[in-house]
């Protein structure tokens, strides 16, 4: 089944289900580093904490405490960025910026 590519819309593909696919075919060839390593650089990029944590407990990737270190800081630092701007908009602005950065925040919990 194919993947719908909606950036040509502007729509962010959240979740990425390319992820769950990948998870998936782990499961069905446990030796393939291919996959390993493409779901690992995937999650590296995105910084995707909850997911790499979800993937060493099934067993698809082994455990890594230096890269989930680094990982929740930056999670943490782009949280404390979003909560500043949802803190601002609700200071100087109207109802439809609140909401966008309440959108962007929940976006970003939904990337990783």
């Amino acid at each position: 089944m194919p993947i719908e590519d909606l950036s040509e819309e502007g729509l962010p593909k959240v979740p990425n289900l390319e992820l769950a696919q990948l998870k998936f075919l782990i499961t069905l060839q446990p030796n393939n580093k291919s996959l390993k390593e493409k779901l690992l650089n995937e999650i590296k990029a995105n910084n995707m904490t909850p997911f790499y944590l979800e993937c060493v407990k099934d067993g698809e990737l082994s455990s890594d405490e230096k890269l989930v270190q680094t990982m929740r800081k930056a999670n943490e630092d782009k949280l404390k960025e979003l909560d500043g701007k949802i803190e601002d908009n609700e200071k100087a602005f109207g109802d439809s910026e609140i909401r966008e950065s309440y959108l962007a925040k929940s976006q970003y919990l939904c990337l990783i």
